[in-house]
């Protein structure tokens, strides 16, 4: 399910653990675009790790993308793509607790270790693995 709706309800809960305010895109507009299957994703995450995830991007406007240096088939587009990071933790502890708890490949199709936060995308084609995956780490 996708769910599309105006930021002006940006304290309206969208799950249990997240509102519409945190998944709009950063450059003011009203509309927003998100795949339920992502934050039901983060939901699990979630209740594995016990701790609040905090969304830096979830939904992007083409012309906020390209100022953020998006990609242009950026998943952020069409609402299939979060960033995020949680306080205390690593990327690269978040992406061993997705691993360990088979996240990779079957809630996240996509997933992308920087060095403050972690991607995550449920791209509708991902490669022949069944996820794809980045580090772009230093």
């Amino acid at each position: 399910m996708i769910y599309k709706g105006q930021s002006k309800y940006k304290d309206k809960p969208i799950t249990e653990h997240f509102r519409v305010g945190e998944i709009v895109c950063h450059d003011g507009s009203s509309e927003y675009i998100i795949n339920s299957k992502a934050l039901e994703g983060l939901e699990k995450l979630r209740e594995i790790i016990k701790k609040p995830i905090i969304i830096n991007s979830g939904y992007r406007t083409v012309s906020y993308n390209k100022r953020c240096g998006g990609s242009p088939k950026s998943q952020h587009l069409v609402g299939n793509a979060i960033d995020f990071h949680v306080k205390g933790m690593s990327t690269e502890d978040i992406y061993h607790i997705m691993k360990t708890h088979n996240m990779i490949g079957k809630e996240f199709k996509g997933i992308g270790l920087y060095n403050t936060f972690v991607h995550v995308d449920v791209r509708p084609n991902p490669n022949r693995r069944g996820y794809s995956f980045w580090d772009m780490r230093k």
